[in-house]
């Protein structure tokens, strides 16, 4: 007889697939071309950050693919530090879209860091949708630095190509992982790495030895089957490469995005707004200290300082400087200090 916990397995297997199924069935509009609106500092607690381009569009990408993007552009003031910005790549997760980024995307754009969000297929499952998903990412994020270096551009000065991070929660830090890893297969150079509660794919499991140094912050929830039991910590333990790790007490999975969703809540628990905040303030801070981009909203605390005031809080725990190759477990195995 199967074991409870194999029946709620696969009773959620069920589930995830249904909303697979309905998420094909309606996929969302894509623009039928480029728009963008532009959004000001509206509030005291905004005073002195960046008004923002928020530019919709599409365009074919190298799959064959028509891709829809939004990308979040800082817009040069008198007395903001100015062009080029740092640009950080931001994948959604499994079933939703680029607005479950929207309120993070605004919110680093605002402070001087550029966002590129691409929407992803939806449906992940199936080897060649994922590779096809990675290849578009890439070819996005190339498209961008090519505009910014084109004087027939209106991105051109925008991006500066030495500063250019990746990050994606749920199955959209899969997404980034495995972007990560191509990018440096490609030679095409990735300088920071968040993992905002993602679930790593197997397949990036095998290249992990070889990841070269950058920077790199796993930020995760509480374990739970939707996170695999912060089973990303395996994927960066058996890397060369140090990074450092904090865990948000009491998060749920939904709380790394921003706005989330009631679908996202029926499956993997409540989000709450402080939580939602701290994924928000936390992903900030790691690219803020890692690009050196200028502190323009107040928060003169490194990440480092920042997250040892919350651990005496009582509100994340803390591991800095986490050394690859040391702990490693299986593939599938639970980290034992998840």
């Amino acid at each position: 007889m199967a074991s409870k916990s194999g029946q709620v397995a696969a009773g959620f297997r069920k589930f995830v697939f249904i909303l697979a199924i309905i998420a094909s069935v309606y996929p969302p509009a894509i623009a039928a071309k480029c728009t963008s609106t532009f959004i000001n500092p509206n509030s005291e607690s905004e005073k002195g950050l960046f008004r923002v381009e928020i530019r919709k569009g599409q365009r074919r990408t190298i799959s064959g693919t028509k891709r829809s993007y939004t990308l979040y552009l800082p817009q040069p003031a008198a007395g903001l530090p100015g062009p080029p910005f740092p640009l950080i790549v931001i994948a959604h997760g499994f079933l939703m879209s680029g607005t479950q980024q929207g309120n993070n995307s605004l919110y680093f754009a605002q402070r001087g860091i550029a966002v590129l969000s691409p929407n992803l297929t939806r449906v992940l499952w199936g080897d060649k949708n994922r590779v096809d998903n990675i290849k578009d990412v890439i070819d996005q994020l190339c498209w961008v630095k090519r505009q910014s270096e084109s004087k027939k551009s209106s991105l051109y000065g925008m991006i500066d190509k030495d500063r250019v991070g990746l990050t994606g929660n749920s199955s959209g830090g899969a997404v980034a992982l495995e972007t990560l890893v191509q990018a440096q297969k490609q030679k095409i150079p990735i300088h920071a790495f968040c993992s905002m509660d993602g679930a790593p794919w197997d397949k990036s499991w095998s290249y992990m030895p070889k990841l070269t140094s950058l920077k790199i912050l796993s930020l995760r929830a509480e374990p739970s089957i939707c996170n695999e039991h912060a089973r990303m910590l395996n994927f960066l333990r058996s890397s060369n490469v140090s990074f450092d790790d904090i865990k948000i007490i009491g998060a749920h999975h939904c709380d790394a995005e921003n706005p989330t969703t009631l679908r996202c809540m029926c499956i993997c628990g409540r989000s709450r707004s402080q939580y939602r905040e701290l994924f928000q303030r936390l992903t900030y801070l790691f690219f803020r200290d890692a690009f050196a981009v200028p502190r323009i909203d107040g928060q003169n605390k490194s990440l480092s300082e920042i997250a040892d005031d919350l651990e005496h809080a009582g509100k994340v725990t803390v591991r800095f400087n986490q050394q690859g190759s040391t702990k490693v477990c299986g593939i599938h195995d639970r980290p034992n200090d998840e």
